[in-house]
């Protein structure tokens, strides 16, 4: 399909984008948005939007798909999810509800099974359409025989919809015998395989890629496939293919503290990320009833573990790994936020293992602080005000494991917004380089804490706590006590 593309679309250079267009809401885009949208409205097989944490990937496409409904263009969006292909459909109706936009219900349909779509949203499914359209003849009184022909009346719906929205796996059975969409549009594209996209592709006139391929990638159970390359994205490898020609990266992020996004910026993303004025110097202890303190004023903390001998273990059956002392030192701070006035809901914690998730998750529920915690693929697409990250790795060997995956760390550290808490092993995890450059960046940025080093609480050298209530009790007396500050955090450059 791309082929006419490759040898006429694209060139070395990228193209200048359109003026854009006019918006259908009252709050404007931004300049970078804006570009986004007036590149997918040109006549050009393929656009690819890179869309970094906090960007407003979502905002842009809700932009795109209102502006071809307005050229009277029908648009087929899909995703991976579920939930991503419902925060678009939520997107779109809200803004045209503010908007001179002529779409109503009847014009935009969600394909799927009705228990998998969102409960606020089932109206707009394929089964609601239906329902509607026999009680109308109902009322007229010609429901006869209407039964027999339920098949057609779902595809005559669906010809006639301005806006049909489905998850890559659904939609080719509706959709293969209606007329051409002007616009297909793939969410999340970083995150489906490619194998997916290609089912749904040969529906539309022209393509429009949207992810980020820095975040997860496909999820590939079998390692044969993974490594024959199925783990690869089609947005991710259109992007290798194309270059810049056929990319617009968004650049301006709504999210996180400037000094929380410049690592994943710098590292991911060429250092063109920028924070907007809003977000940039955004702190904890500007929320309401938050107090000042030592663990609310840092907006980057490092605890480093290394000598202390808090060192991982791993399961028998699941061979997934835990870390108790890390898991204290964890439900510490959470404790120290929630008493400075953080609520409960504002503080996620991630970690990469699932053993440690079950871990931490028990020891906030004993002490009654009901905070999420997950690994990072349960976090994705999410934010918090304050995310605490323990990496749980520590060994002799030292043996790093997949917790250096760029893509997931990056993930990790980008769902913070005011503040990024890390507790880790840095002589094991540090053997990694990406690992390193974050080490690195938070002992530039952030207030480092770290152990003396010298005695327990039960003076024994640090070296020899092994007996596991040593370790708890180290690792609460760290938490609270034994933490030293060796650096202040430099002033943020905005």
């Amino acid at each position: 399909m791309f082929k006419e593309h490759e040898e006429s679309s694209v060139s070395s250079e990228p193209d200048a984008p359109e003026a854009a267009p006019p918006t259908c809401t009252g709050s404007s885009l931004d300049s970078s948005q804006r570009q986004a949208v007036a590149l997918a409205l040109r006549d050009r097989p393929l656009t690819v939007i890179h869309g970094p944490p906090g960007t407003g990937k979502t905002t842009t496409v809700v932009e795109v798909i209102i502006q071809h409904v307005k050229r009277a263009q029908r648009v087929l969006v899909c995703a991976p999810s579920n939930k991503a292909v419902d925060n678009v459909l939520e997107g779109v109706w809200k803004q045209t509800m503010k908007a001179d936009c002529e779409l109503d219900t009847d014009h935009v349909i969600r394909l799927g099974q009705l228990e998998r779509i969102n409960k606020d949203l089932r109206d707009f499914s394929l089964d609601a359409q239906l329902e509607k359209y026999f009680e109308k003849k109902e009322k007229e009184k010609k429901r006869t025989n209407l039964l027999l022909y339920r098949p057609y009346q779902r595809e005559e719906l669906v010809e006639n919809a301005k806006v049909v929205l489905s998850t890559l796996t659904s939609v080719r059975s509706v959709c293969e015998d209606t007329s051409p969409f002007d616009l297909f549009v793939i969410d999340e594209c970083g995150q489906a395989t490619e194998a997916a996209c290609w089912l749904a592709i040969p529906l539309a006139k022209k393509v429009m890629l949207v992810g980020d391929p820095c975040q997860l990638p496909p999820t590939i159970l079998s390692q044969e496939a993974a490594s024959r390359g199925l783990a690869v994205s089609l947005m991710e490898r259109q992007m290798k293919l194309h270059g810049e020609g056929i990319v617009h990266m968004l650049d301006t992020q709504y999210r996180m503290h400037a000094m929380i996004q410049e690592w994943s910026s710098k590292n991911l993303y060429g250092g063109r990320l920028k924070a907007a004025p809003t977000v940039a110097s955004r702190l904890l202890t500007q929320l309401p009833s938050v107090q000042s303190t030592s663990q609310t004023q840092p907006t980057l903390m490092l605890v480093d573990t290394a000598g202390c001998r808090l060192l991982e273990s791993q399961d028998a059956k699941t061979k997934s790994y835990c870390n108790k002392g890390e898991a204290n030192l964890v439900v510490c701070h959470v404790s120290s936020l929630v008493k400075a006035g953080v609520s409960t809901e504002s503080i996620g914690v991630i970690t990469p293992y699932k053993h440690q998730v079950g871990l931490i998750a028990g020891r906030l529920r004993e002490a009654n602080l009901n905070v999420e915690v997950n690994s990072v693929d349960g976090f994705q697409g999410r934010e918090k005000e304050a995310i605490l990250l323990s990496l749980v790795r520590s060994n002799p060997r030292r043996q790093v494991g997949f917790v250096g995956d760029r893509r997931r760390l990056n993930v990790a550290v980008t769902r913070a917004r005011r503040h990024l808490y890390v507790v880790c092993d840095t002589s094991t995890v540090c053997q990694d380089r990406t690992i390193r450059s974050l080490v690195s960046h938070l002992r530039r940025n952030g207030e480092l804490r770290e152990t003396s080093g010298k005695l327990c609480p039960h003076g024994k050298a640090c070296q020899v706590v092994e007996d596991d209530d040593d370790v708890d009790d180290l690792a609460f007396r760290l938490g609270a006590t034994n933490l030293r500050r060796t650096r202040k955090p430099r002033k943020p450059r905005y």
